[in-house]
């Protein structure tokens, strides 16, 4: 009858540790840990926006993705186009906002903006995010 008792303070400290660590928050992340996760989620959603919107969404690589100082995102990537081949475009993410050789004023902004710039280089880190993003919401 002891043993019972025993195994049932067992398993109640058990719950109890469980329900400690599920309810502790993750640490915090420092300033420079904090200002990457903003920089990589900037470019990977773009990356992710710009990936949509391919002929071949599957052919789309990132070649490059800098985040400037002001936190605008310019891409290099390459992609199939309508003959099959690899084609190279550009894009970039200025004030909020997804612009590419479509647009109007994309060769005068990306001239502005990211021609020269020097800014941190995320391209890797977007297409593992891209991966991931295939693996968690693939049917």
């Amino acid at each position: 009858m002891k043993w019972k008792w025993i195994a049932f303070g067992l398993v109640l400290v058990g719950l109890g540790a469980l329900v400690k660590i599920a309810n502790t928050p993750p640490p915090a992340l420092s300033v420079e840990e904090q200002a990457r996760e903003v920089k990589f989620r900037a470019a990977s959603g773009g990356a992710l926006t710009l990936r949509q919107q391919m002929r071949d969404p599957e052919s789309f690589r990132v070649a490059s993705a800098i985040v400037t100082p002001d936190k605008s995102v310019c891409y290099r990537y390459r992609s199939h186009n309508g003959f099959g081949g690899m084609s190279d475009g550009r894009a970039m993410i200025y004030a909020g906002m997804l612009l590419s050789k479509e647009d109007a004023a994309f060769d005068k902004v990306w001239q502005k903006e990211c021609a020269g710039v020097v800014g941190e280089q995320t391209a890797d880190e977007v297409m593992a995010g891209l991966r991931q993003y295939d693996k968690l919401h693939s049917y």
